[in-house]
């Protein structure tokens, strides 16, 4: 409750805390996660368990779920229409999500492909969806060259993406003289 003031009393004004912060908190949230409970229960969630060797299964928190605990907090800062706010805990989870997916190895790395929809899902449902409604155009250069940054490198590998990064970039950028104002 007493974030939940703060976020409310804060309003619109951005506060002093960095999206290394915000993905530095998420990724402690991301290494306490036990990641054989979560591979049983991805394959669980997605029906991908063999001769019902999971049917005794108690599942525990999927990805989705952390995410979404995650996510909630970006969601109270549009709610006070601090969306320069909720860009920054947006860009922490994917970054967040991105170390962990790539500190996978052995058995654990079957989780990569989990990672890597988790990471679609802040980009596309949370993250463009948030720089469609800023008006600062400041703060949307910003977010507009952190999305071509991942259309551009790194993030080549999820070709669905690039194609949603690049309809959300239509969708931010209405026309020409707003891209001459924004560069």
């Amino acid at each position: 409750m007493i974030e939940d003031l703060n976020i409310f009393l804060q309003g619109q004004k951005e506060t002093l805390i960095t999206t290394t912060y915000y993905k530095t908190r998420f990724r402690i949230e991301l290494d306490q996660m036990n990641l054989k409970e979560l591979l049983q229960t991805w394959y669980f969630e997605g029906g991908d368990y063999y001769d019902g060797q999971y049917s005794d299964f108690d599942t525990s928190l999927s990805l989705s779920d952390v995410i979404e605990n995650m996510s909630d907090l970006g969601k109270k800062y549009e709610d006070s229409q601090n969306l320069g706010e909720a860009l920054k805990i947006y860009q922490a989870i994917f970054e967040a999500l991105d170390e962990k997916r790539n500190s996978l190895k052995g058995d654990d790395s079957e989780l990569r492909d989990c990672f890597e929809q988790e990471m679609e899902k802040i980009i596309n449902d949370f993250y463009i969806k948030t720089l469609t409604k800023i008006n600062n155009n400041n703060l949307k250069k910003i977010g507009i060259d952190y999305l071509c940054y991942l259309f551009q490198y790194g993030y080549d590998k999820f070709s669905s993406n690039q194609n949603n990064i690049f309809l959300g970039l239509k969708e931010i950028i209405s026309n020409k003289d707003e891209v001459i104002m924004l560069y």
